[in-house]
């Protein structure tokens, strides 16, 4: 049963996926080392009015507003356009209107060292590659299956933030074996099925 019910919340999972533009995912299946991973896939929308010290936000990543103190671990994540990946972190508080800052509840990625350089995401074009870990133990982290926008720009950009596609939480997911295990317990399910409806003939 724990295996039949452990490939329905597989299925679930890529059924959302292939619904929403999901361009990271979100493993928090340990708090202290939270990866967020580029799922190479294409932006959503075009943008080149933000610099990547404007960076990108994840809306409504945490359920509580205030500010952040995460540990990078490691970090390679970088958007479309720029030669270097993210080096800071921060909560913003986002919206489609410039100086917002009413509702911090954002995950702010950006670079403080190449602020000018330009960020360009283009549609059908590969938004980010890489992938980045921190320890966000002390944070608030939505729950595994969550979905949520991802915007270029954040609330203090003099240009309004343009969102270019979807970030989505996820837990570990099963090893090999395991699909083979499921896989071999569809091939039966269809074996009994046909078999019961000979059977009723």
């Amino acid at each position: 049963m724990k295996k039949i019910a452990l490939f329905l919340g597989f299925l679930a999972l890529v059924t959302i996926s292939a619904e929403a533009n999901v361009l990271l995912t979100v493993n928090i299946t340990d708090p202290t080392n939270v990866v967020f991973s580029s799922t190479l896939g294409v932006a959503s929308a075009s943008d080149s009015s933000h610099t990547i010290g404007d960076g990108i936000v994840l809306l409504n990543f945490f359920s509580v507003g205030g500010s952040i103190t995460p540990t990078v671990v490691s970090n390679t994540l970088t958007p479309a356009g720029s030669s270097t990946p993210f080096d800071s972190l921060s909560s913003d508080g986002i919206s489609t209107a410039p100086g917002d800052f009413s509702n911090f509840t954002g995950f702010n990625f950006y670079n403080i060292n190449n602020g000018p350089e330009t960020m360009t995401f283009l549609t059908g074009v590969v938004a980010f590659t890489g992938s980045a870990t921190y320890d966000l133990s002390f944070e608030d982290l939505p729950t595994v299956g969550t979905i949520g926008d991802i915007t270029a720009g954040y609330s203090g950009s003099a240009i309004p933030a343009v969102v270019i596609g979807q970030y989505q939480i996820i837990s570990a997911i099963p090893e090999p074996a395991t699909y083979s295990s499921l896989a071999g317990l569809g091939v039966l399910g269809s074996a009994y099925l046909a078999r019961r409806r000979k059977s009723s003939r």
